[in-house]
C-alpha cells in the first residue's frame, strides 16, 4: 500500500492547480498583449511599406521625366552644335 501520510492533500493539491492556473492565466494575458502590440506594428509596417511603395512610384515617374528633359537638351545641344558648326563654315 502507497504511503499515504507522504502525500499532499486535496486542499493542498487544489492549492496548487489553482496557483497554476492563475499563473497560466498571467501568461496568457501577457502573450495576448504581446500579440496585440505586434499587431499594430505590423499594421504599422504595413502602412510604411505602402508610403514607401507610393514615394517609389512618384520617384520612378519623375526620374523617367528627368530622362526625358535630359534627352531632349542632348538633342538641343547637338542642334545648336550642328548650327554653329555650319555659321563657322568649315575649318581652314
Amino acid at each position: 500500500m502507497p504511503d499515504d501520510a507522504n502525500r499532499p492533500s486535496i486542499d493542498q493539491r487544489l492549492d496548487r492547480l489553482t496557483e497554476r492556473h492563475e499563473a497560466l492565466a498571467q501568461t496568457v494575458e501577457l502573450m495576448a498583449a504581446s500579440v496585440n502590440q505586434l499587431s499594430t506594428k505590423v499594421d504599422n509596417l504595413a502602412d510604411q511599406i505602402k508610403e514607401l511603395t507610393s514615394d517609389v512610384g512618384k520617384l520612378t515617374g519623375l526620374m523617367a521625366e528627368t530622362g526625358q528633359f535630359i534627352n531632349q537638351l542632348a538633342h538641343i545641344a547637338a542642334a545648336r552644335e550642328q548650327r554653329l558648326d555650319r555659321l563657322e563654315g568649315p575649318p581652314s
